[in-house]
């Protein structure tokens, strides 16, 4: 093994493994500093194919998971056993330190099964958006801010997060809060998301009035804002919009909120209007810099593009058909489908087209 300090000759089928990876230089050199901090690792590889595998596929994929692997020794019996969910910290022993641990853990575990497919995009991306919402319900018991709902907005909502997915969310705190009652909460809250960013990238802007707006609102306060001052931006939104962590009672009382202000209002044409300009805005500036064409994200045919088209059927359609509601792109667009809105041939296309972009956003 020229450069790496590591001979593999001896270890005729490791060598061949590490060849015929996604990225050998990068599996050579992780290999190099697996064997490092855990003597006797290269050995073992060679002797069991399994292994071999799982481990070589993260080494090819992952600086940041190839570190996990050399500085934490329990992250290589994470790899012993996909199939088995590490639960979360008891609530008891709880500490920061503890939760990063074991998101790391996660994160990991569903990163292995993806490369090995053993699971498909919907799955994993709902494992993502499970993790994500553990870290919060996490974090939350440890900031005492256990009576506010989170509500997951875009990708965490829709339950589809990737890898490298901002963690959208709003508050939602008790009407009855107030003076220095709603003083602590917010408090809470902000630690709240000081604990989840160790571990996600949070983003709270998609709340009302974004980040001029109070940073916790109470029920009352949600359904004023909707009522008077809404943009149509934020109704399409709220297609999204899934609480996740919080007070059940709190939870159904905003499910049934944002519902009622989504769907008993049609869609004006002035709506409809707005948000095709700001769709045609997105795409002038991906032009502008160049990336038409190759931004897969929020250029034309690109992932946004679709999002785009169901959320606007969902939005003309979904006031009188309850079952066009899901917040999950794929699931909403096989309803389309199936109930007639949209050609079978062409929600067949466009799911192909989705699934094939995400799968490259992922990797």
């Amino acid at each position: 093994m020229p450069g790496t300090g590591l001979a593999l000759d001896h270890l005729r089928d490791l060598d061949e493994a590490v060849e015929r990876s996604a990225a050998p230089a990068a599996v050579r050199l992780g290999l190099q500093r697996l064997e490092a901090a855990h003597p006797g690792l290269a050995g073992a590889l060679d002797d069991d194919a399994s292994r071999r595998t799982v481990i070589l596929a993260v080494l090819g994929a992952s600086r940041s998971l190839t570190l996990l692997l050399e500085t934490d020794a329990g992250a290589l019996d994470i790899l012993d056993a996909l199939d088995t969910r590490p639960p979360p910290p008891p609530a008891e022993d709880l500490d920061e330190d503890m939760l990063r641990r074991w998101k790391a853990h996660e994160y990991l575990r569903i990163a292995a099964r993806d490369l090995l497919g053993l699971d498909d995009l919907p799955v994993t991306a709902a494992a993502l958006s499970a993790l994500a919402t553990d870290v919060l319900d996490a974090s939350c018991h440890l900031a005492g801010a256990t009576d506010v709902v989170v509500v997951g907005m875009g990708k965490l909502g829709g339950a589809e997060l990737n890898y490298a997915s901002d963690v959208d969310v709003m508050f939602v705190g008790a009407d009855d809060a107030g003076g220095q009652a709603a003083t602590r909460t917010t408090s809470a809250v902000r630690e709240a998301m000081r604990i989840t960013r160790r571990c996600f990238r949070v983003d709270a802007n998609l709340r009302p009035e974004g980040r001029d707006g109070p940073l916790v609102r109470s029920l009352d306060s949600y359904r004023a804002y909707w009522a008077r001052w809404a943009s149509p931006w934020e109704f399409q939104a709220l297609l999204k919009a899934r609480p996740v962590v919080g007070p059940p009672e709190l939870a159904a009382g905003f499910s049934t909120a944002a519902a009622e202000a989504l769907w008993s209002r049609p869609l004006p044409p002035d709506d409809l209007r707005a948000l095709r300009a700001m769709k045609a805005r997105t795409e002038a500036e991906v032009a502008r810099k160049g990336l038409e064409g190759r931004e897969l994200k929020r250029g034309a045919g690109g992932i946004r593009d679709i999002e785009f088209a169901v959320q606007l059927l969902q939005l003309v359609h979904g006031r009188h058909d309850p079952a066009l509601r899901s917040p999950t792109t794929l699931d909403a667009l096989a309803e389309l489908a199936s109930a007639g809105y949209l050609d079978a041939d062409d929600a067949v296309t466009l799911g192909v087209a989705y699934r094939f972009l995400r799968l490259v956003e992922h990797r």
